[in-house]
């Protein structure tokens, strides 16, 4: 059996280091990438939970606008606001014949 010189050995030693060295450094990596895509991912999650409440209540504002507005265009509504405006019916109606000529007196 022969015994390795002094040089070997420290140049094993170091090469065993450098080794665990490396995949000390992979792990740490990976494990930093890892909480980066987490943190990224959660992130997103928020901004999308923010987005779909914003969603639920833009599509609520909404439905209360079609009610105004279907409320607004009944014929109760729009005979009330005719009173209110002091507005009568039309009677004696004369329509105008495109094809007639017309003039101002001036």
């Amino acid at each position: 059996m022969q015994i390795p010189s002094v040089k070997t050995a420290v140049m094993t030693f170091t090469s065993s280091q450098m080794f665990g060295y490396c995949v000390l450094a992979c792990v740490a990596l990976a494990g930093a990438l890892y909480i980066w895509q987490v943190n990224v991912s959660s992130t997103q999650g928020y901004a999308i939970a923010d987005l779909n409440q914003e969603i639920e209540e833009i599509q609520h504002e909404n439905e209360q606008l079609q009610h105004q507005v279907s409320s607004l265009q009944s014929v109760d509504s729009v005979t009330t606001r005719v009173q209110m405006l002091g507005l009568v019916k039309a009677s004696d109606i004369h329509y105008l014949n495109p094809n007639d000529a017309m003039a101002v007196n001036r």
